[in-house]
């Protein structure tokens, strides 16, 4: 799929589960070997990092979809408690998975698919 796709779908997650508030990243494709996403920020640790999002290739466009919201969720609990508060899978961060329609148990393995469209 072409790259305008994602963002795109990047938009339209935006609209209708945050107002369009979150701040605008780039998505992008490739294979990723261990990670089905990844959200990437400025960090103390990193503080040239871009914010963006990478969305592995080798899953249908539903699943990428799901794992762009969970990449989505990252971003606004950095947006919303910056670095300071951010680490992988707190608290807040499963709270707003719930709050998107994640359901069981959300983990880093888990929660990869939502039980209604995105």
């Amino acid at each position: 799929m072409k790259q305008d796709y994602w963002d795109q779908k990047f938009d339209q997650l935006n609209n209708k589960y945050w107002n369009g508030r979150l701040k605008k990243i780039p998505v992008f494709t490739t294979y990723l070997n261990d990670a089905w996403g990844m959200y990437f920020h400025p960090s103390a640790s990193a503080p040239h990092n871009e914010q963006e999002i990478y969305l592995s290739t080798d899953m249908t466009t539903y699943e990428r979809t799901n794992v762009l919201l969970h990449e989505m969720a990252h971003h606004y609990i950095f947006e919303t408690h910056g670095d300071d508060f951010y680490h992988h899978h707190p608290k807040v961060w499963r709270d707003e998975m719930t709050r998107l329609g994640f359901t069981g148990s959300i983990t880093m393995h888990r929660a990869r698919y939502k039980t209604k469209d995105s």
